[in-house]
């Protein structure tokens, strides 16, 4: 199998090849100091076998920067890209990460040609918070993780307390145009509305959803499993949660059912007509 060092004149040389494959390949690494390189362009697409960090690139001048199709082994941090960069395309390099900040958004959105389709990078609590107030694009990220509660936390108070304050949250890819993974228990506990329909990406156990919940969308999150708690099972059974085709779920027990609060167990009591049909997850 071919195979051997990408050195920086090797990266010359492969950029300024317009048409090429080198997929299937042996393993090709970066080697060498790329900042001796004066090329504005580095095209080093279709090459899944190419093994390195993107930080080699982040004292370049570049203006271009193709790694389509590096998958995995390709790592680093996307904040290690040079800001010159005015056109990127990223899609399918699955190995690289990084936080999604207030600043990495600005520049990424500043890109006018920029592709990073089958990427995942997650979100900061300031960006999160973007993202369920509206008030930034994000529809150009493949994928992006939700923060953990352990960094919430640690946001400073203006954010902590903006998050609190989300009652009404649609994390539908066709509503925030990309897809959305993590775990549910990082997301707000004072949601009333939530929409995670076809979040096939997310993890998780529906006792961790937010006691607030009045209308519940789990379809299709193929992930998401576990006993449901009273009040989730009492809203399955007033037709205001959906989970059919989400991850196998159980009925909460008669005992869990008898500790459940006066306002759960009244509602329980005055539910006349149930339909659960269609509903092959359930246990």
């Amino acid at each position: 199998q071919l195979e051997g060092e990408i050195s920086p004149s090797m990266v010359e040389w492969l950029s300024s090849i317009k048409d090429k494959n080198l997929n299937n390949c042996g393993k090709f690494v970066l080697t060498g100091d790329m900042s001796t390189l004066s090329i504005t362009k580095i095209d080093l697409s279709n090459m899944d076998s190419l093994e390195g960090n993107i930080e080699v690139f982040k004292d370049m001048n570049i203006k271009t920067l193709n790694l389509e199709g590096c998958g995995r082994r390709l790592e680093g941090n996307i904040k290690d890209l040079p800001q010159s960069i005015t056109d990127l395309n990223l899609e399918g390099c699955w190995g690289l990460e990084g936080n999604i900040t207030p600043p990495i958004l600005d520049w990424l959105s500043g890109i006018k040609t920029k592709n990073l389709e089958r990427t995942t990078f997650t979100l900061t609590p300031q960006t999160f918070l973007l993202l369920l107030k509206g008030q930034a694009d994000f529809t150009f990220f493949g994928t992006l993780c939700l923060p953990s509660q352990d960094t919430i936390q640690q946001a400073p108070p203006d954010v902590v307390n903006g998050l609190n304050a989300i009652t009404e949250v649609n994390l539908t890819s066709k509503k925030v145009g990309f897809n959305v993974a993590g775990n549910i228990k990082d997301l707000p506990q004072s949601i009333t509305v939530l929409n995670l329909e076809l979040c096939d990406q997310l993890e998780g156990n529906i006792k961790d959803l937010p006691q607030s919940i009045t209308n519940l969308n789990l379809k299709y999150c193929h992930k998401l499993e576990g006993v449901m708690p009273p009040n989730i099972f009492v809203l399955l059974l007033e037709g205001k949660a959906h989970l059919k085709n989400c991850g196998t779920i159980t009925m909460p027990s008669a005992d869990a059912m008898a500790q459940a609060s006066p306002a759960i167990i009244d509602r329980f009591q005055a539910i006349k007509k149930v339909d659960l049909s269609r509903m092959s997850n359930l246990a």
